[in-house]
């Protein structure tokens, strides 16, 4: 039996959460809603994937991707901005996510990268 992927969303935006909801339930996919790192740090645990929003209200998402990378966690990591210079603000951090993608967030692509992490499979993938 393959085990589904659970993604932990890391967004201070409810409308930003609302809709990658509706996008992953409706890929089957299940997810779990953080508000900030702090929160992020706290629901950590049990996650595959992980898509962090860069400006958070307690600091930067890049926090939350040197604690999994240094704590070498077998989770993939996605950051995403409206920030122009994203890229070079993750670079600053000294660590590397998997993806990153830049806001206003394409669903289609976003969904494309989770369908191609490895063992991250929608719950509705028969078996």
């Amino acid at each position: 039996m393959q085990k589904h992927c659970r993604i932990l969303v890391v967004d201070d935006d409810p409308a930003v959460r609302r809709a990658l909801g509706r996008v992953f339930r409706s890929a089957g996919y299940e997810a779990e809603f953080a508000i900030s790192v702090a929160d992020g740090l706290e629901k950590l645990d049990g996650h595959r994937l992980v898509l962090l929003d860069l400006q958070l209200p307690d600091g930067l998402g890049t926090v939350l991707l040197q604690k999994i990378r240094r704590e070498a966690r077998p989770i993939r990591v996605a950051v995403y901005s409206g920030l122009v210079d994203a890229p070079e603000v993750v670079k600053m951090s000294g660590e590397t996510p998997d993806a990153i993608f830049r806001k206003p967030i394409d669903f289609d692509e976003l969904l494309a990268w989770v369908v191609d992490v490895k063992g991250c499979i929608s719950q509705e993938t028969p078996s």
